[in-house]
């Protein structure tokens, strides 16, 4: 027991040696956020700040292609689906083919297969919207540094009628396996 007001002593967070220098101490990784709305740079800015990932900004996506091109060791681009001039897809295409190893999460509020899928496609890492907790933004960064990829819960079901649908209705059954 203690009474309010009293102090306590906190023992510092200890993490999981799964990879700790790329969750909790990114000073050495390079973010670049996308995204032509102000108020959505200054939240995504602030979620990142405690990471200690060097972070840039951009508003187009040709504007982050130029900076890509100055800065070719940037390990994540957190990418909006709808901006002027080039939309999501089309920056996402053109930065994996110019900066294969370079990760991108997209971060948008469009939830319709239409924009989930292609991105996916193009070689998106993850895919969260704006809705999302700042948690969910440094899970999917975890993700992505693991190799993985990310999705919003609310976009799976997305993914998975997809794929269910590019199946054309073929169905892998007890049928079709082979005898031990």
């Amino acid at each position: 027991y203690r009474s309010a007001g009293a102090s306590v002593k906190l023992k510092p967070k200890t993490h999981s040696n799964d990879f700790p220098e790329v969750l909790y101490n990114w000073s050495s990784r390079k973010c670049l956020i996308v995204d032509d709305n102000k108020d959505v740079l200054l939240y995504l800015n602030r979620v990142l700040a405690d990471t200690g990932i060097g972070i840039y900004s951009a508003s187009s996506g040709a504007e982050a292609l130029e900076i890509l091109t100055r800065t070719p060791d940037m390990y994540v681009v957190l990418l909006d689906m709808q901006m002027p001039g080039m939309n999501g897809i089309d920056a996402t295409n053109a930065i994996m083919e110019r900066h294969p190893k370079t990760r991108v999460l997209i971060v948008t509020q469009h939830e319709d297969r239409q924009y989930v899928v292609p991105l996916l496609q193009a070689g998106a890492s993850g895919y969260i919207l704006k809705r999302a907790l700042g948690s969910d933004l440094i899970t999917a960064l975890r993700k992505a540094a693991r190799g993985e990829v990310y999705l919003d819960p609310s976009v799976t079901g997305t993914v998975v009628e997809e794929l269910r649908d590019h199946a054309g209705g073929d169905r892998v059954g007890a049928e079709s396996l082979t005898p031990r």
